[in-house]
């Protein structure tokens, strides 16, 4: 509505203004028709600010319900979108719509479930199994996120190395405590010649390299199941967030098509 509208624009000017991280919660079947021209306006505010804000500070959408129109217009101009297997749809306009125009049967998962766009419209960078899962992979991302462009990502003690999960890691303030830390990678450098293979024909995962040289041998990666001929995520050397990106010889040996190019392009952009 108008007033849900209003809302919503302060909440991100808010953010804007603040330089922090703006996570939307969505389940809405799009704009009130009682509002009329006004709530079709409050969406044009939201877009606007969408747009704003898209490269200064982190935008995550969670889809936790079906989302049609104008419901689904501001996710997909957000820098994250997760979606929950079974309960969460993002369309235009909804099957029965689809059904008068095209004299087409078709279901709402076929039309805009999670699988769809996690898997072939790449519009969705991750699928969840539920709600709660959902909500604790937003924290997570968090977790690699700086506030804002103007800020550093944040910088974990190496005790979470060893003794800490991410939840319980100590935040540096000093970066430069870093120097004299010294994590496995050598070790882990040395067992690459086990993971690669001899003869240059073979492929290989390239997962099996990057556990391998990050921290703690862990990676949270985007577009898991889209263009996966190329995987992108984040993750930590020596507490440090890091961005990867790796050709993956193990699909279509790794070479570069368009939506690989789209998924790494807009992870850089990222």
């Amino acid at each position: 509505s108008e007033t849900h509208a209003r809302k919503i624009v302060k909440t991100q000017r808010f953010a804007i203004e603040h330089g922090a991280p703006l996570v939307g919660l969505n389940d809405s079947g799009g704009a009130r028709i009682q509002d009329g021209v006004a709530s079709l306006a409050g969406y044009a505010s939201i877009f606007r600010n969408n747009v704003a804000a898209s490269g200064w500070i982190p935008q995550i959408s969670l889809i936790l319900g079906p989302c049609a129109g104008g419901a689904v217009y501001s996710p997909a101009l957000t820098d994250i979108v997760i979606m929950t297997r079974r309960t969460s749809y993002m369309f235009l306009t909804g099957p029965d719509v689809v059904r008068q125009v095209t004299h087409q049967d078709v279901s709402r998962d076929e039309l805009g479930g999670a699988h769809i766009h996690a898997a072939r419209s790449g519009v969705a960078h991750f699928a969840c199994s539920d709600e709660v899962d959902a909500i604790l992979l937003a924290r997570e991302l968090l977790a690699y996120l700086p506030s804002n462009s103007a800020a550093h990502p944040p910088a974990w003690s190496p005790l979470w190395i060893s003794e800490q999960t991410a939840a319980d890691a100590i935040q540096i303030e000093d970066r430069r405590s870093f120097r004299e830390y010294e994590n496995d990678t050598a070790a882990g450098s040395d067992v690459l010649r086990f993971v690669l293979p001899q003869n240059n024909s073979e492929s290989y995962d390239v997962r099996d390299v990057v556990v391998r040289l990050v921290d703690n041998g862990c990676v949270l990666e985007l577009h898991a199941e889209w263009a996966r001929n190329i995987i992108v995520g984040f993750a930590r050397m020596r507490g440090e967030v890091v961005g990867v990106v790796a050709n993956q010889p193990a699909v279509l040996a790794g070479v570069l098509d368009s939506d690989a190019a789209s998924k790494a392009a807009s992870f850089v952009r990222l």
